[in-house]
């Protein structure tokens, strides 16, 4: 995952804008591919860590039990995890995402998306969530 920074300040919400080829998946159960991006929402919930919620995000899986499955984190937005601050800060996902138009009609309403994603670039920079 990589995807530009917006800072926030006391009016506008610290926001990271993902495009497709920016979200990219390995080790995963089942082959994934990006088909759209979208954007993240980071807000603070204790000294320096932040809690992430994901828009617009979409996806598909290729089951060999169901077929193509596509699933998205939708425009209203979806809880995907938390923020630990430090060097590096570490994105922990643990998110129910609902099923998407395109999808197979047998595919499971609701998909699990599990992932820990540690900040890599800039090399040795500290990420850190506080309020405005």
């Amino acid at each position: 995952m990589k995807g530009t920074l917006f800072n926030g300040n006391a009016t506008a919400t610290a926001e990271v804008g993902i495009s497709a080829s920016e979200l990219t998946w390995s080790s995963c159960s089942f082959p994934t591919t990006t088909l759209g991006g979208g954007r993240l929402e980071i807000h603070q919930t204790g000294t320096s860590d932040g809690t992430v919620t994901g828009f617009e995000i979409e996806v598909t899986i290729n089951t060999l039990l169901f077929g193509s499955c596509v699933y998205t984190l939708g425009e209203k937005g979806t809880h995907m995890g938390t923020i630990t601050s430090g060097s590096p800060a570490v994105f922990t996902v643990n998110a129910l995402v609902k099923r998407g138009p395109g999808s197979n009609v047998v595919c499971p309403e609701t998909g699990k998306w599990t992932a820990t994603y540690k900040l890599t670039a800039p090399p040795s920079t500290a990420l850190f969530v506080a309020s405005s």
